[in-house]
């Protein structure tokens, strides 16, 4: 399977507008096809970011940073750097999402953007599961 999570969503018009997602897609590669999972506990989904980095734990990916809004209630501003990790299990269509309090050493993560670089017009992360 591959898990495609969040994103930047920039729009044709004039000018073009930008605005984050929070969306979760997956696609099932032994029939080909994209759903949408369930999302457990549905409250727990991470907030809107792009440039996020994703790493393979076993059966299961860390997904950590990224460049976001501090406060998920947030839709406009400027972005910040995020530093908070969540471990992301995908199962028979669902999806969940636990966050990770990560301190090694004794100190917190520090925030940072994901390796990868965007798309022209859709900055999302993927991930194989």
């Amino acid at each position: 399977s591959i898990v495609v999570f969040g994103g930047l969503h920039v729009t044709e018009g004039e000018p073009p507008e930008m605005g984050l997602v929070n969306t979760v897609f997956v696609f099932d590669s032994r029939v080909s096809k994209w759903y949408k999972p369930q999302l457990e506990p549905p409250d727990c989904v991470p907030g809107a970011r792009f440039m996020h980095s994703y790493c393979s734990a076993g059966r299961a990916m860390v997904l950590h940073g990224g460049i976001g809004r501090e406060s998920p209630s947030e839709e406009s501003g400027s972005f910040s750097v995020l530093g908070s990790s969540y471990l992301v299990e995908a199962g028979k269509k669902r999806v969940s999402f636990v966050p990770l309090a990560v301190e090694p050493e004794g100190q917190a993560t520090r925030p940072r953007d994901g390796t990868c670089l965007p798309p022209r017009r859709f900055a999302g992360a993927l991930c194989f599961a």
